[in-house]
């Protein structure tokens, strides 16, 4: 039994050896991108939103997006992404979806979305969500570094343990050895 366990550990690490490094890659890019867009959005604070082409202050962006909201369809037989105009310095929108509510978003270097309520989803609720993604990605890119260090550490662990000989090999023959004289 713990041999096959030994077995197990050393299958796991080869498998984890040959995934971790693509996961390390994924997140040093995920944390790239919303570094990226928080000098972005740090840099255009002041911008005006821009919707359709046109640049509008965040007061009037609410009646300006409501009539953009209005023409677009409250059925899709497919999921659409409906591109609205730029929110400072991203490019922002809904997705809309054939069943359920939409989703706000806001893509720079890297996509972010997040869902309107199902009963809620006019301007006010679509202003309200870019605020709130907006003042997310500190925190994601907090969690990005945390998975980071995480995967790191365990690819280092994996290595290191791989190759290894069975810890318990003396204990294993001794056991063994009472078995095989009683």
């Amino acid at each position: 039994m713990l041999r096959k366990n030994h077995a197990g550990e050393q299958y796991l690490a080869r498998r984890s050896i040959r995934e971790l490094p693509a996961t390390i890659e994924r997140l040093e890019k995920r944390i790239d991108g919303l570094t990226a867009d928080m000098a972005t959005l740090d840099a255009r604070s002041d911008d005006p939103i821009t919707i359709g082409g046109r640049a509008c202050n965040h007061k009037d962006a609410a009646d300006i997006l409501g009539h953009r909201l209005k023409s677009l369809p409250e059925n899709v037989h497919e999921t659409r992404r409906v591109p609205l105009g730029s929110y400072r310095g991203l490019a922002f929108g809904i997705v809309l979806h054939p069943l359920g509510a939409p989703d706000a978003y806001l893509e720079g270097a890297i996509l972010r979305h997040t869902s309107l309520s199902r009963d809620s989803h006019g301007p006010r609720a679509v202003l309200n969500a870019l605020d709130r993604l907006a003042g997310g990605y500190e925190g994601q890119a907090a969690s990005a570094r945390q998975d980071l260090a995480i995967a790191k550490a365990q690819l280092r662990d994996y290595e290191a343990r791989l190759g290894q000989p069975f810890a318990h090999e003396g204990y294993l023959a001794e056991l063994t050895g009472l078995r095989a004289t009683s």
